[in-house]
């Protein structure tokens, strides 16, 4: 299914994609201004208005039938992304996340020194269509290890109205129906490349918000552009840090005496923008996302974006310790030493 979902939205993405806006947001509101003008004849005419509701019930169920059928059975995937990947996922200590997180706040932090900045000391990154252009190049590079990464490489669009999906706090939206992937512009440019693959990774067909951010982050680390690898290890500093944080605060906070001034000033810039949308709008879109993931057999619900923790110590403990560890040398019967 997944390969079957993935093709069908290779097909889509390119015609789609001849757009520069988003063709969704276009037929959402043709939608709603069609919907609002039965309703008003309806009134005038005195049509039955539960025969008018009838039908607009009826033209959503065919929707949301054809998003469950084009790509939304992802979400029932038994397959994970770390099986494709023979990532073995196992329990860890908090002394295994701690320095997982110093793993990734050392690269973040080597990273932070070299990226391009304003005369204020802020990121100075390319511009987002740039950026957009880039964004396929790790996956490419994924593909060679995992077939999981493999599909359409069209660049994701700017997301239209970003005013009203930053109130909402939405960073990213990727529709099946038209094989769209869109990013909020408004999203803090340090996280920017990570948010491009992660909608990236949901149009080839990974569905589970904690395995799209994982294949972000390795689709970012795989790029060539030192801009995606600093925003893969700045965005899993994060997601490791606030899971140490909740397990252990003081370990935290020493990780977190760590963190150089570049990078502290990204990481307070980021919370400066995702403060910006605190509010009720938010709290009531992210209560309704919640019971979405919920209604799909997410448990955690809107948290599994955070559960990507796991999966980056994993790969930190059985994927990076396993390579840094030295090679021990094989015993050679003709070598004598004296």
């Amino acid at each position: 299914y997944p390969a079957l979902a993935r093709t069908v939205q290779d097909t889509l993405a390119p015609i789609t994609g001849k757009f520069d806006f988003c063709l969704w947001q276009m037929l959402l509101l043709a939608a709603f201004v069609l919907i609002l003008f039965t309703l008003a004849l309806a009134i005038l005419l005195r049509w039955n208005l539960l025969r008018w509701l009838g039908a607009w019930t009826a033209a959503a169920s065919v929707v949301l039938f054809l998003f469950m059928g084009m790509w939304g059975l992802n979400y029932y995937n038994e397959n994970t992304l770390a099986e494709s990947l023979r990532l073995e996922v196992t329990d860890f200590s908090n002394r295994e996340l701690k320095n997982a997180a110093i793993y990734y706040r050392d690269n973040a932090n080597t990273l932070a020194l070299q990226m391009r900045r304003d005369e204020d000391g802020g990121l100075d990154f390319a511009e987002f269509e740039t950026l957009a252009e880039q964004a396929g190049d790790g996956f490419d590079t994924m593909t060679f290890r995992c077939s999981a990464f493999a599909g359409d490489r069209t660049p994701v669009k700017k997301l239209g109205l970003s005013d009203f999906y930053t109130k909402m706090g939405f960073s990213g939206v990727t529709v099946a129906l038209t094989g769209e992937a869109a990013v909020n512009p408004d999203t803090f440019v340090g996280i920017l490349p990570f948010t491009m693959c992660h909608e990236m990774a949901h149009r080839i067909s990974i569905a589970k918000e904690d395995e799209a951010n994982f294949a972000a982050y390795l689709a970012c680390v795989s790029n060539d552009s030192k801009e995606f690898q600093y925003s893969a290890y700045l965005s899993a500093y994060i997601y490791c840090y606030n899971a140490l944080y909740k397990a252990d605060p003081a370990a935290a906070r020493e990780v977190a005496e760590g963190v150089n001034p570049k990078m502290r000033r990204d990481l307070d810039d980021n919370n400066e923008n995702v403060a910006k949308s605190d509010g009720p709008v938010k709290d009531k879109a992210h209560q309704s996302y919640d019971q979405y993931q919920k209604a799909v057999e997410q448990e955690k619900g809107i948290q599994t974006y955070d559960e990507v923790s796991t999966l980056l110590v994993n790969w930190y403990l059985h994927e990076i310790m396993a390579t840094d560890e030295p090679e021990v040398p094989q015993f050679d019967p003709y070598q004598v030493e004296y």
